[in-house]
């Protein structure tokens, strides 16, 4: 696993379900170090492993999950080379009223998971193939102040 040195940007390979774990708990430290109290880093933390999970889910390759900063926001972006989502604003829409999974699906609350526990997130289908999630946790101005 290649994971990226620079302190003010984190890249985690994700292949595999351990992944997401380690992906979530480098992404919680990653957002205490960035000046994000407790519960913003955990609903960071959740926002990571929820994308993680679906790259190893409904991707078969796996992708990345990619944590940086800008200005007043830390960024969360999950790239994968799958097939994409035919209508991929479907992501947030959850079960909508389905009586629940079937037998080997998931509940299909990540996406609604990750609106909540972030202020900004948009999802489209990549050039070339593939899904991108990128989604906006604001920073407190504390943080910014240090140079980040």
């Amino acid at each position: 696993m290649l994971i990226s040195t620079d302190p003010a940007r984190l890249c985690v390979p994700i292949r595999r379900k351990s992944d997401t774990a380690v992906a979530a708990a480098m992404g919680r430290h990653f957002a205490r170090g960035a000046g994000l109290a407790a519960v913003p880093s955990a609903e960071v933390a959740l926002a990571v492993s929820e994308l993680a999970s679906n790259l190893v889910r409904h991707t078969g390759s796996g992708g990345t999950v990619e944590l940086w900063l800008e200005a007043d926001w830390l960024v969360i972006r999950a790239q994968d080379r799958g097939p994409g989502m035919r209508h991929p604003e479907q992501l947030f829409t959850g079960r909508q009223g389905r009586p629940g999974p079937l037998p080997g699906e998931s509940l299909g609350e990540g996406g609604p998971a990750i609106q909540r526990m972030t202020d900004a997130v948009h999802v489209h289908n990549r050039e070339g193939g593939g899904l991108e999630v990128v989604a906006r946790k604001r920073r407190p101005a504390l943080a910014r102040k240090d140079g980040w």
